[in-house]
């Protein structure tokens, strides 16, 4: 019986065998790799402004935001709050971040060449919005978008001419000192006004301050009781002078060139209150880096510099525009 149960055990093993034997062999096959990430079509993009709380800046942003929006880019937006070394340091949180474009309105013209070298190290595309970099830099920067500032300077001393043609002593509120614009606004201006009889007495810097420019107004103002004009690097700064100006008795006496064309501007021609500004499109200059972010990401050509119109408004031509901020 023991016998006869062996030799069962032992048939069944050898079927078992036989017909493991005739099955066919699994291949080894190893897991098809996952497949990398395809990459987006669209950069993403770190805006930093100098300051948001300038109006200007605040109509740029909403605008750069809109074009984002649209265009369906991921956009970061930074705040540098007059601080060079603070918006250095978000220079440096970008790259980190990996950002392909950054779109710097840059505090001043020299302290962040520095941060924008790094930035270029790391293969980013730099745009430069607004405010420009000193020239020594000028390798560093891919792209500029904004005004051009020594001819805003030269067409505000134009209109300067015009309204006062007998000449006359002028001062000049600027704004933040070391930025593009306080530079060559002032350069426009003085270009402008050469062998005319426009007498530049003085000139003082101001953060964009609308109460700082106030201020620096009252004391040329007590300094110059002969002054004749003003100045303005922007409108918001326009706003103090005019102040300064009421209070001295002197609104439509002493004529005020500004810049910018914003409701604060345009509402002060209809006035009366100053004598002509310019307009400044703060819509293009908030969107088309955003616009050239984009194009530059998908090969396509970009220019190496954008500039928006410069525009005089006076009391003839104030009511055919429509400020949006």
């Amino acid at each position: 019986m023991k016998r006869m149960l062996s030799v069962l055990l032992a048939v069944i093993l050898l079927v078992s065998m036989a017909a493991c034997g005739q099955a066919p062999a699994e291949q080894e096959t190893e897991e098809p790799a996952a497949e990398m990430e395809e990459k987006s079509d669209l950069p993403k993009v770190a805006y930093l402004w100098c300051t948001m709380s300038a109006p200007s800046v605040q109509a740029a942003s909403v605008a750069a935001h809109r074009e984002a929006d649209a265009q369906g880019v991921e956009l970061i937006e930074l705040d540098g709050e007059m601080n060079a070394q603070k918006q250095a340091d978000q220079i440096a949180n970008a790259i980190t971040q990996g950002c392909d474009v950054i779109v710097l309105n840059p505090i001043d013209a020299k302290s962040l060449i520095p941060a924008c070298q790094k930035a270029k190290e790391a293969g980013v595309f730099l745009i430069i919005q607004g405010m420009q970099l000193d020239e020594s830099a000028a390798d560093l920067v891919d792209c500029f978008v904004g005004c051009d500032d020594l001819e805003v300077g030269v067409q505000c001393g134009k209109m300067m001419m015009d309204a006062l043609p007998d000449g006359g002593k002028v001062a000049i509120v600027e704004g933040a000192a070391g930025s593009d614009p306080q530079i060559k606004r002032t350069q426009g201006f003085e270009q402008s006004t050469e062998g005319s009889n426009i007498e530049i007495v003085d000139k003082q810097t101001s953060p964009w301050s609308t109460e700082d420019a106030m201020s620096i107004a009252e004391d040329f103002l007590i300094k110059y009781p002969d002054l004749a004009g003003f100045f303005v690097h922007d409108d918001s700064m326009a706003a103090g002078v005019i102040e300064a100006v009421k209070a001295a008795g002197k609104i439509g006496d002493i004529k005020i060139i500004s810049y910018n064309g914003n409701k604060i501007g345009c509402e002060a021609v209809k006035n009366g209150e100053i004598a002509a500004t310019a307009l400044q499109d703060m819509d293009f200059s908030g969107a088309q880096p955003v616009k050239v972010a984009v194009d530059w990401y998908q090969g396509k050509e970009v220019e190496k510099a954008y500039y928006d119109n410069i525009v005089p408004i006076t009391k003839e031509n104030v009511d055919e525009f429509d400020p949006q901020w």
